[in-house]
C-alpha cells in the first residue's frame, strides 16, 4: 500500500555570504481583515469561542495560528499569535508571539484569556495587559500518578484541546491524546479524569480511576461540577466531588436523546442550560437543567453563550450566533480562509500554495494559484484580480469567458506573444487556453488519464497530469506531461508530438535522441533563446537540455540540486533553479558555478528587505525572469510570490550536500532529501550495493528484523541497521533510534564486507513524511472508513474516519527499538501530531505505531464536517516542528 522507493540526497544548505539579490513580497500575505469589520474576517478552522463579561468574543483559528478578538462594535482584532505556528514570545506582547494550532479557550473574571496551544503543548494565559505566558505544560515531567501535584508548569502535556475556568479560578485542561483531565489550582496540576489510557470504563466511581477517550470541550456549572466532552465515547461526563457519571437519556416525550456522534465543545449560558456542540453531527444540543434535550442543526466544534442568552458557533471559516429565539445569523467570517483579495492590492491577497508564475511583454504577472483552482494576475500597478477559473475544482466552461470555466489544481500558466494564457490544468488531465478575448478552450487532453495521440491533433490526444508549460515566440506550446514521464510540444497547427521522454520513469539517454531518453517527474520548463529546451528532472535531481536539433543532455552540476520543480533561462544564459527540497533558488552562471540566489535552505518564511541567500523560503516551485533581470518566485507553502532584485554583490557560494562515495538517501516516503530523524525509514540507491536479486526482510528473532541480508549490512556510526530489502540498486533501512541528540551520523553501506558506498546526514528530531501511492507526490496511500482505499473515484466522507501512513516521528513512548515490529502497546511519538485536510484540522483519534511495522507511524483521524468542502485537497501532517512534503492529496466527498 506504501511504497519504499525514494530519490535524492541530502538538501544544500545556503551560506551566510553577501548576496547577488535582495527579496521582498510582491503578492500574497497573511491579511485576515484586522481591524475591519468581524463580517469580512477571514480564518481558516474556527476551533474555540469564548465570552467574557463585557461583550467581548474570542475566536481560536486553529489553521491561520492565532485568537481574535471581536468587540462590541464587530471590529476585529488579533489578540495573540502572528499567524506563524511555532512557539516564541512568552513575557511579551501576544501580539508578537509565535502559536501553534490554538484550539479551546477560556476568559476568567479578572479578564485573563486562556488558550490551548495545542501544537505547542501548552496553556497560555494573555493578561489584561497584552503579555503572554505559559502557565500549564512545556516541562518534561509526565502527570499522572506520582507526576500529580507538582507546578503545571513543569508538566510534559500531549496535546491539551480545550479549557474552561470556574468561579473560583482553577484552570481545568482535556488533554486529547494524553486520555485526561487535569485541574490547575494556584499553580498545581492534579488529574481530575482520565487514568492516560483510551477507553470507557468508571461511572459511578471515582473520576481519576476511569477511563475516557479523546476528551474534548469542558465547562464548570454554577456548583462546581465539571462537565467533559468526552468526543470518541459519543457521551457528556459529569465529575464532581471525585466521582463521574455519564449524563442519562432524556425521559421519552421530553426531545431526542443526548446521542451525539463527537462533541466537542461545552458551555452553560446564565439560565443553567448546557450547550453541546457536536460537530459530526451537524447540530447543537441544549440540555436545561432538568435534563431535557434539545436540538439545532448547526455545525460547530465549539459554542459559547452570553449573558443576554446568545449561543455563539464557531465552525470552520464562520461564527454564528443563534438568539434565545433561535434565529442564526453568520456574524464573523467569509466562509474563505486561503483566497482573498481580488480587485485590491496583491500583497493583501490571499494565495493558496500558488504552483507557477509568468510574466507577459507588458509586465504583468500571471500566477498559478493552485489549490484556489484559478489563475490571477498582478498588474504592473500591483492590483490582483482572477483571470481564469472559478475556485471550485471542477471542469467545464469550453466556449465561454475563462473567470466562469473551473480549473481543477492548476499546477502552471504560461503567456505567449499574442496574449493567451496557456494553463496546465493538471487535475483535469488537459491544457487549457484562454484566448487574448479571456474566452477558455481545451488545446489537448481528453480529461481520461492515458497516453495517445502523437501526430494527430493535441485536443484528442490523451495526457496525464500535466504539471508545467511553456510557449516560444513562434507558437510552440510545449507542456510536461508529467504523469506520462514526458515533455510534449504542440505546433502551430494544433498537432501533438513528443520532445523528450519514453513514457519509462528513470534516467538515460544523454548524449543521443531526447525521445529515447527517460525522464523521472519531469516538472519545469524554459526555453533560452537559441530555442533550446530545460528540463527540470525532479526525480533526477537534474536539470536536462533538449538541443535545438533533439538531442538531450544534463546540465552541468548534476547532482547538486534535491528536487528542481521550476528552471528559468535569462537572456544572457544564466539558469535559475526553484529547489523544493533545499528551499532554495540555485544558480548557474555561463561559466557552469552553482551558487544560492536565495533561501538559507529552512522551510519557513523570512527575510523581506534583505539579502535573498539569507532568506526563508518553503518549497520554491517555479521562477520567471523580466527583461530587467528581477525574478519572481512562487513560494508555494508560504503562500507569496517573492521578487529577486539583483544587486553588484557576490552570490553565496553552493555548499556541498554531506553525500560522497556514490550513495543517494532520503526519507522513503516523500523520496526527498533532508536531515534524517531516529526511527526514520530511508532508502539508499547506488550502484552495486547489494545483491543481484532482491532479498526482503528477513528475521533476527520473532518479530526483530535482521541487520544483515543478502551479503548486505548498513552502519550508523558502526553500528548495524535493521534492514527491509536490499538489492543492487536499493537498500531501505530504519535509522536507529541511537542517534537521537546526535548532530550527524556517519552512513555506510557494506556489501560481501566490502564497503560499497558511504555518505554522512544531519540529525534531526522528526523528519515527517507521508507515503503516497507514486513517487511521493498526488494521492495519499490511506484507507477509507470501510476499508477501502481513498481515491478519486473512492472519496471519503467528511466527517468520517480514514487511515493514513507515515514515517519520520521520531523518539516514541515507549521508547522505540530498532527494527522491533510494534506490538502491544504500541509506541507513539513523543512529539504532538497534527494533521490538516484542506487547510482544515482533523481530530486524531489514533497516532502510534502500525502494528506488525516497524518505523511505520498509522494515523486514524477524523475528517472535518460541517462547512468543510470537499474535493481533492491538500493533506499536511506536522509532528513537532517538522512539516510532512508538499503536494500530497485526499480525496474527500
Amino acid at each position: 500500500m506504501w511504497c519504499w522507493l525514494a530519490l535524492a540526497p541530502m538538501g544544500l544548505p545556503g551560506a551566510n555570504f553577501p548576496a547577488a539579490y535582495t527579496i521582498q513580497t510582491v503578492a500574497g500575505g497573511d491579511n485576515v481583515g484586522d481591524g475591519g469589520p468581524a463580517a469580512a474576517a477571514l480564518f481558516g478552522q474556527l476551533e474555540g469561542v469564548a465570552v467574557d463579561a463585557k461583550g467581548d468574543i474570542f475566536l481560536s483559528d486553529a489553521v491561520g495560528n492565532r485568537v481574535r478578538k471581536i468587540t462590541p462594535d464587530g471590529v476585529i482584532r488579533t489578540l495573540a499569535g502572528t499567524g506563524t505556528a511555532g512557539f516564541s514570545g512568552d513575557g511579551g506582547p501576544a501580539t508578537q508571539a509565535d502559536l501553534n494550532a490554538p484550539y479551546g479557550i477560556a476568559a476568567d473574571g479578572a479578564g485573563n484569556l486562556y488558550i490551548a496551544d495545542l501544537g505547542n503543548a501548552r496553556v497560555r494565559m494573555v493578561a489584561p495587559d497584552g503579555t503572554i505566558r505559559t502557565i500549564a505544560g512545556g516541562g518534561s515531567i509526565p502527570p499522572g500518578g506520582d507526576g500529580d501535584g507538582g507546578p503545571a508548569s513543569s508538566a510534559k502535556l500531549v496535546s491539551p484541546r480545550n479549557v474552561a475556568v470556574d468561579g473560583a479560578g482553577n484552570l481545568y485542561i482535556s488533554d486529547f491524546d494524553g486520555q485526561r483531565v487535569y485541574e490547575v489550582s494556584a499553580g498545581t496540576l492534579t488529574t481530575v479524569a482520565g487514568t492516560g489510557k483510551s477507553g470507557l470504563s468508571g461511572d459511578g466511581g471515582a473520576a481519576s480511576l476511569a477511563q475516557i477517550s479523546y476528551p474534548a470541550g469542558l465547562a464548570v456549572d454554577s456548583q462546581g461540577a465539571l462537565y467533559i466532552a468526552d468526543s470518541n465515547n459519543h457521551r457528556i461526563r459529569r465529575a464532581y466531588r471525585g466521582q463521574i457519571v455519564t449524563l442519562g437519556l432524556t425521559t421519552p416525550g421530553t426531545g431526542p436523546s443526548l446521542a451525539p456522534r463527537t462533541p466537542t465543545g461545552l458551555s452553560f449560558d446564565g439560565a443553567g442550560n448546557l450547550w453541546i456542540s457536536d460537530a459530526a453531527g451537524g447540530q447543537i444540543y441544549r440540555m436545561n437543567p432538568l435534563g431535557a434535550v434539545t436540538a439545532i442543526a448547526a455545525p460547530a466544534q465549539d459554542v459559547a453563550a452570553d449573558a443576554a442568552g446568545n449561543v455563539y458557533a464557531a465552525s470552520g471559516g464562520h461564527l454564528e450566533k443563534i438568539t434565545p429565539a433561535g434565529t442564526p445569523s453568520v456574524i464573523a467570517g467569509t466562509g474563505a480562509y486561503a483566497f482573498a483579495g481580488d480587485g485590491g492590492p496583491a500583497l493583501n491577497a490571499r494565495l493558496n500554495l500558488p504552483g507557477a508564475v509568468a510574466l507577459d511583454a507588458a509586465g504583468n504577472l500571471y500566477i498559478a494559484d493552485t489549490s484556489n483552482h484559478r489563475i490571477r494576475k498582478v498588474s504592473t500597478a500591483g492590483v490582483i484580480m482572477t483571470v481564469a477559473g472559478t475556485g471550485v475544482a471542477a471542469y467545464g466552461g469550453d466556449g465561454a469567458p475563462a473567470t466562469l470555466a473551473p480549473l481543477n489544481s492548476p499546477g502552471s500558466v504560461a503567456v505567449d506573444a499574442a496574449g493567451n494564457l496557456y494553463i496546465a490544468d493538471t487535475g483535469n488531465h488537459r491544457l487549457r487556453e484562454v484566448t487574448a478575448a479571456g474566452v477558455m478552450l481545451t488545446v489537448a487532453g481528453t480529461g481520461v488519464a492515458g497516453y495517445n495521440g502523437d501526430g494527430g491533433l493535441a485536443s484528442a490526444a490523451q495526457v496525464n497530469a500535466p504539471k508545467y508549460v511553456t510557449a516560444d515566440g513562434a507558437g510552440n506550446v510545449y507542456f510536461a506531461d508529467t504523469g506520462n514521464q514526458r515533455v510534449r510540444k504542440i505546433a502551430p497547427g494544433g498537432v501533438i508530438f513528443t520532445v523528450a521522454g519514453t513514457g519509462l520513469r528513470g534516467f538515460s539517454g544523454d548524449g543521443g535522441a531526447a525521445i529515447s531518453a527517460s525522464l523521472d517527474t519531469p516538472l519545469g520548463l524554459a526555453l533560452d533563446r537559441a530555442g533550446n529546451l530545460y528540463i527540470a528532472d525532479s526525480g533526477n535531481r537534474r536539470v536536462r537540455v533538449v538541443s535545438t536539433v533533439g538531442a538531450i543532455s544534463t546540465l552541468g552540476g548534476a547532482g547538486v540540486l534535491g528536487s528542481p520543480r521550476g528552471v528559468a533561462v535569462s537572456a544572457a544564459g544564466d539558469v535559475f533553479v526553484a529547489d523544493a527540497a533545499t528551499n532554495q533558488i540555485i544558480h548557474m552562471d555561463t561559466a557552469d558555478n552553482w551558487s544560492v540566489a536565495a533561501g538559507d535552505g529552512s522551510a519557513a518564511f523570512g527575510g523581506d528587505g534583505g539579502a535573498a541567500s539569507s532568506a526563508q523560503l518553503d518549497a520554491p516551485s517555479d521562477i520567471a525572469i523580466d527583461a530587467a533581470g528581477d525574478l519572481y518566485v512562487a513560494d508555494a507553502a508560504n503562500n507569496r510570490i517573492r521578487e529577486l532584485t539583483p544587486g553588484a554583490v557576490v552570490a553565496a557560494p553552493l555548499v556541498a550536500p554531506l553525500v560522497s562515495s556514490g550513495l543517494t538517501i532520503v526519507n522513503a516516503a516523500s523520496q526527498l532529501p533532508g536531515p534524517v530523524a531516529p526511527g526514520e525509514v530511508l532508502s539508499i540507491l547506488g550502484a552495486a550495493i547489494g545483491p543481484p536479486t532482491a532479498a526482503g526482510a528477513q528475521f533476527a528473532a520473532p518479530g526483530v528484523l535482521a541487520n544483515q541480508i543478502g551479503d548486505t549490512q548498513v552502519l550508523f556510526n558502526g553500528s548495524p541497521a535493521a534492514l527491509y530489502y536490499a538489492q543492487a540498486s536499493q537498500i531501505n533501512v530504519q535509522a536507529p533510534y541511537e542517534i537521537a541528540g546526535l548532530a550527524s551520523v556517519d552512513v555506510q553501506v557494506i556489501y560481501k564486507g566490502a564497503l560499497a558506498g558511504r555518505a554522512t546526514l544531519i540529525v534531526t528530531a522528526v523528519s515527517p513524511a507521508l507515503f503516497t501511492l507514486a513517487q511521493g507526490t498526488g494521492q495519499v496511500a490511506a484507507l477509507n472508513e470501510d476499508g477501502t482505499y481513498n481515491s478519486v473515484g473512492n472519496p471519503a466522507v467528511r466527517g468520517s474516519v480514514v487511515t493514513i501512513f507515515a514515517t519520520g516521528e521520531g523518539q516514541t513512548n515507549p521508547s522505540g527499538a530498532d527494527g522491533v515490529l510494534a506490538g502491544n502497546p504500541d509506541p507513539a511519538p513523543l512529539a504532538p501530531v497534527l494533521l490538516r485536510v484542506g487547510n482544515y484540522p482533523a481530530d486524531i483519534l489514533f497516532a502510534q505505531e502500525a502494528p506488525e511495522q516497524a518505523g511505520l507511524l498509522q494515523i486514524n483521524a477524523r475528517l472535518p464536517g460541517g462547512y468543510f468542502a470537499g474535493g481533492v485537497l491538500p493533506l499536511v501532517l506536522q509532528v513537532g516542528g517538522g512539516v510532512s512534503q508538499p503536494g500530497v492529496t485526499i480525496a474527500v466527498q
